[in-house]
């Protein structure tokens, strides 16, 4: 059995505590916890000391926390850059991404003939 979930990962300040969680975040943590190895969460996290945090708190947990979100911003802009219209741009964005996230780990291996239109 695995589990995919979509949504956002955030800090709850409560009295000046801080608390990391939110429902997807949250429902990934505790299927992990009951013995669950397939977990997976997709998300964005800011560049700031919170998302810092929150991506140290995850892989201390053995989260696995890759770079999907950049590797669709940088396929889009890329591509509007160079002129192309905004549903092409996407579309190697989302060619990045799929290419990040189907290897384990921050550094992935890409196949640019895979991705790159040819011209």
């Amino acid at each position: 059995m695995a589990c995919v979930a979509f949504g956002e990962i955030l800090w709850d300040v409560i009295e000046g505590r801080e608390y990391l969680g939110v429902a997807p975040l949250n429902v990934c943590v505790h299927l992990v916890q009951l013995g669950l190895n397939d977990v997976s969460i997709y998300s964005a996290v800011g560049s700031d000391l919170r998302g810092s945090r929150a991506l140290k708190n995850l892989e201390a947990r053995n989260f696995d926390t890759i770079g999907a979100g950049d590797a669709l911003i940088a396929g889009y802009l890329f591509d509007v850059l160079h002129g192309y219209t905004p549903p092409a741009s996407l579309d190697l964005g989302m060619r990045l991404t799929d290419s990040v996230v189907s290897h384990a780990g921050a550094t992935p291996v890409i196949d640019a003939q895979r991705i790159l239109p040819s011209s």
